[in-house]
């Protein structure tokens, strides 16, 4: 929570006052789409990560905007030829209105915002900030999501 230097503490009261989160970003990679019920219109992104193996796990999805989605498309759709296949997540638990999937290869990176990671999975839809161009898809680990652990770093043992 962040509050206006010149504003005074009121108990109770939100004036001047901001709550700040802070922002965690991941790099993935592209790994299929979901499309929406117009066979040529892509909904959402599916995103992956490389792990110890050299393996894609998939991770989760990123909403395309209408506004974006001839970018998106025109960077995407060449990717569907030859792609690997590769199945993304189970069946939608909340029933009907499954999309359909199609892989891609693996060969685009974007930045995504996300607020928390659970069971390996963005736990909520991410938001696709940009494309990264420089960036290798083989960069795109778990470590994107995990810092590596290091010599001396407390374990959770050590707490309780």
């Amino acid at each position: 929570v962040a509050k206006r230097l010149d504003s005074p503490y009121l108990p109770g009261s939100r004036d001047g006052v901001v709550k700040v989160k802070p922002e965690k970003t991941a790099d993935c990679v592209v790994v299929g789409v979901r499309w929406k019920s117009r066979p040529d219109r892509i909904a959402t992104l599916l995103l992956g990560l490389y792990n110890d193996d050299g393996e894609v796990d998939y991770v989760g999805s990123a909403a395309v905007a209408p506004a974006r989605h001839p970018q998106i498309a025109e960077r995407v759709l060449p990717l569907l030829e030859n792609a690997p296949e590769r199945r993304f997540s189970e069946p939608n638990r909340w029933g009907g209105g499954e999309l359909e999937e199609s892989p891609v290869r693996p060969e685009l990176v974007v930045e995504v915002r996300y607020d928390k990671v659970q069971s390996n999975r963005f736990r909520h839809g991410t938001k696709l900030i940009r494309f990264r161009d420089d960036k290798d898809p083989e960069q795109c680990t778990w470590r994107e999501l995990r810092a590596p652990r290091r010599r001396g770093n407390p374990r959770i043992e050590d707490f309780l």
